[in-house]
């Protein structure tokens, strides 16, 4: 038992290398150049050992996308336990995603690569189904904020709208914002954009004012609000990703 023990350490301990290695080798040449047979040269082991651990470079990508998407359910879950109002909270799964793309750049990459079938399909089944795991808590977290709103009546929803509703225009904000600071960065540039993330700020204030969301823009300071979640709920991590003031 303590022999099998001892392998299941090691075999976690060399995964995670693998990992680490791999996220320094994507981040320095790009994911389009990173493959299994440069993993396997840049380390001591054989490409067989490696292929024990991932089955191809969409699993091992999968995996990094695990590992991230752990972080970002505890961030989440942090915010919607932020001492604040419910609109506050949700503006803290806001501060929580700026914090994200920031420390996690690769991630988002990786996130917008799995959902493409071809590349999904190469993954293994037991990675997609953790990703998913991870990707309804995320949304679970948004899902208990908005269902609170409507029990306190700081959100009051007309008859063909539903929760779901909400969670996905939330969301779509946030991934569009994203996904054009990823992949469309010379637009903002072109727009006079200078501050993607607090012109995100705004398009979400705009959103939740427009779905009647208590405290309003003009009833409450939520600039302030802002920095005291910076402050309170993620000081280190917004220190590290230089959003902290």
């Amino acid at each position: 038992m303590k022999t099998r023990n001892r392998r299941e350490r090691e075999f976690q301990q060399r995964e995670v290398e693998f990992l680490d290695l791999a996220r320094r080798m994507i981040a320095e040449g790009g994911l389009a150049s990173f493959n299994m047979d440069r993993l396997a040269e840049a380390t001591e082991y054989s490409k067989g050992t490696v292929y024990q651990h991932f089955s191809s470079k969409e699993d091992l990508i999968s995996a990094l996308a695990i590992q991230s998407l752990g972080r970002r359910v505890a961030w989440f879950e942090r915010a919607v336990r932020f001492a604040g109002t419910t609109r506050e909270r949700m503006q803290a799964i806001t501060a929580a995603e700026e914090i994200f793309v920031t420390l996690q750049p690769l991630h988002f990459r990786s996130e917008l690569l799995i959902k493409v079938d071809d590349f999904s399909q190469r993954a293994s089944e037991e990675r997609r189904n953790e990703v998913e795991a991870l990707e309804r808590r995320c949304f679970g977290s948004i899902q208990t904020l908005v269902e609170e709103a409507i029990r306190l009546g700081d959100l009051t929803l007309p008859a063909h709208r539903s929760v779901g509703d909400v969670i996905v225009g939330f969301a779509a904000i946030h991934i569009g914002t994203f996904t054009i600071m990823n992949s469309f960065a010379s637009l903002y540039r072109s727009l006079g954009v200078t501050d993607p993330f607090r012109a995100l700020r705004d398009q979400v204030a705009v959103y939740l004012d427009g779905l009647g969301w208590r405290p309003l823009s003009n009833e409450a300071d939520h600039a302030t609000a802002h920095h005291r979640i910076f402050r309170e709920v993620f000081p280190e991590e917004s220190r590290l990703a230089g959003l902290a003031e």
